[in-house]
């Protein structure tokens, strides 16, 4: 969609996401920067110039507000330390064997792990401390992953794809539910309530 920001931005924005004190939002636009706007005084505060190559497609955010992670259609992960504003590593789509880009990702409530979601339909679990891969369930889903989330206590991850939702014991790893064509077409979107008792989907139809 467009916008116009107080404070002279203008441009189409992939994505968005506040910190957790709301103090502050951050956008990402088709032409791969970053930016951090102070919401109470409704100002840039700093962007980041082509932080990718390509459309980033996914932003988030450690409880803390430390560090930020983003994906992009040009097949990299990054990880940000906002405090000094610098990338502090970089994970490749090619590290998951998958051809192509990280669809899609959360990172759990400790900041430890990250949980990528691939166009083959994998979910890699990223460990943040040991800068290694952890685990993969493959083929969690017949066609690439499109939406993740993950309950606040870190107990249950959820999954979606074309006309399925699945959850899944993060401890385990094992399916527990499978919500079968909810849409009948692709989903886009998922958010839990605050109580984590409801999942909220959304469909590109």
């Amino acid at each position: 969609y467009q916008r116009r920001v107080h404070g002279g931005y203008q441009g189409k924005v992939s994505r968005a996401i506040f910190t957790s004190d709301n103090k502050y939002l951050i956008s990402a636009d088709q032409q791969a920067s970053i930016t951090i706007w102070n919401t109470q005084e409704e100002k840039k505060v700093f962007k980041i110039e082509k932080a990718h190559d390509e459309m980033i497609n996914t932003l988030r955010l450690t409880r803390d507000n430390k560090y930020l992670f983003s994906s992009s259609e040009d097949s990299i992960l990054r990880i940000w330390d906002l405090r000094q504003l610098q990338p502090v590593y970089r994970i490749f789509s090619q590290d998951l064997g998958d051809k192509g880009k990280v669809n899609t990702f959360v990172v759990t409530s400790d900041s430890r792990y990250i949980v990528v979601g691939t166009k083959l339909g994998h979910l890699r679990i990223w460990d943040i401390r040991g800068q290694d891969w952890k685990t993969m369930i493959e083929d969690a889903h017949v066609s690439q992953i499109t939406a993740l989330t993950i309950t606040s206590d870190d107990k249950y991850l959820i999954s979606a794809s074309f006309g399925s939702i699945k959850i899944w014991d993060s401890t385990t790893l094992k399916e527990v539910h499978h919500i079968k064509n909810p849409f009948g077409s692709l989903v886009t979107f998922l958010l839990l309530t605050n109580d984590n008792k409801h999942i909220i989907a959304s469909s590109e139809f």
